[in-house]
């Protein structure tokens, strides 16, 4: 990857790029989705209050509102998770490796 003038390595730079843009785009359809279930689960308990009879929230309400709990947690957890797992392989790759001379990026 740091060979000047290899065309393999301009080739390996080019997938690494992208993946982390698919990588991106993967985690932005997670994230609205997990807020788009958020929203979904305010509103339908909301309508919930408003409709008759006033102030009683039907048990199928709550349900959904805990599944839209649920997908939005796990959704927000694995990406917490993962990023995390994936800093630390990247340090102790980091600290084990011959690049500790060179600058991080």
């Amino acid at each position: 990857m740091y060979c000047s003038g290899c065309g393999r390595a301009t080739f390996a730079a080019r997938n690494i790029n992208l993946y982390y843009t698919m990588n991106s785009k993967k985690e932005k359809i997670a994230t609205w989705s997990g807020v788009g279930m958020l929203i979904f689960g305010v509103l339908i308990t909301t309508a919930g209050f408003i409709v008759p009879p006033l102030g009683e929230v039907h048990g199928s309400v709550l349900w959904i509102l805990g599944q839209a709990l649920i997908y939005s947690g796990s959704i927000f957890g694995i990406a917490v998770y993962t990023q995390h797992k994936f800093n630390e392989i990247e340090t102790h790759i980091y600290e084990d490796s011959d690049l500790r001379d060179r600058p991080r990026n």
